[in-house]
């Protein structure tokens, strides 16, 4: 039997990053051609739970559009902002 040590071994596995908190909004067609008004839905814990809530609503309306936003985003991401403080009202 062959006893063989290494000095510098390296993690086999990669560090999975924690789930990022995000903002779901929905585009809803409008009358005027390549227009959407957006709905704020809500907050999900991730990513994934957010395209899970847009599928299940794109099943009654193929037609619509989505913005996932991190909870974390910049302060002067107004576009966040705006969505945000619709959420709050």
């Amino acid at each position: 039997m062959i006893n063989i040590k290494t000095k510098n071994t390296k993690p086999t596995g990669r560090t999975t990053p924690p789930p990022k908190k995000c903002l779901l909004a929905i585009g809803y067609p409008t009358d005027e051609p390549l227009t959407y008004r957006y709905e704020t839905i809500g907050y999900f814990p991730t990513k994934t739970a957010a395209k899970k809530e847009f599928a299940e609503r794109r099943e009654k309306r193929p037609d619509l559009l989505f913005l996932i936003l991190e909870t974390n985003a910049d302060p002067r991401a107004v576009v966040y902002q705006k969505f945000a403080d619709a959420l709050e009202q």
